[in-house]
């Protein structure tokens, strides 16, 4: 292999690597977990959610799997956010997910916004993490440990 050969393998295996780089998600691993929503942009329904001593809880599975289900806040609230969990009617959404460009998740599967496929924001600092919806909503979340 000549010089010139060389060097033209070597750039281009340097441009393959950067433009791979370019288009990774920012989450990562870091979305995988038990999130339970201790925010909502909609006033009325982080009222409605205390009033109810539950909490949404998003679930991200490393298999690419989410689901949303309520947590209780209060010891005396469990027996009742487990029974609304079993029935299926109520329970809010699950689905798959893939990490997009960026701080993107891809929702497929369950209703998600109304829709069967939609895309949010995720941007994750530490144990809390911000969703933010193409309509504007945002959930702040908290890693339940």
């Amino acid at each position: 292999m000549t010089t010139m050969t060389r060097r033209a393998a070597i750039v281009a295996v340097c441009v393959l690597a950067l433009s791979m780089t370019a288009c990774s998600n920012n989450s990562g691993g870091k979305i995988v977990g038990k999130w339970k929503v201790t925010n909502l942009s909609d006033v009325a329904d982080t009222k409605a959610m205390d009033a109810f001593s539950a909490a949404l809880c998003y679930e991200f599975g490393a298999d690419n799997t989410f689901k949303v289900s309520y947590i209780a806040t209060r010891p005396e609230m469990e027996k009742l956010v487990e029974n609304i969990n079993k029935d299926k009617k109520i329970t809010a959404m699950s689905g798959t997910y893939s990490l997009g460009m960026g701080d993107t998740v891809n929702f497929t599967g369950g209703i998600y916004a109304g829709k069967e496929k939609a895309t949010t924001q995720f941007k994750r600092t530490g144990d809390k993490a911000q969703m933010k919806d193409p309509d504007g909503t945002t959930l702040d979340l908290e890693l339940v440990k």
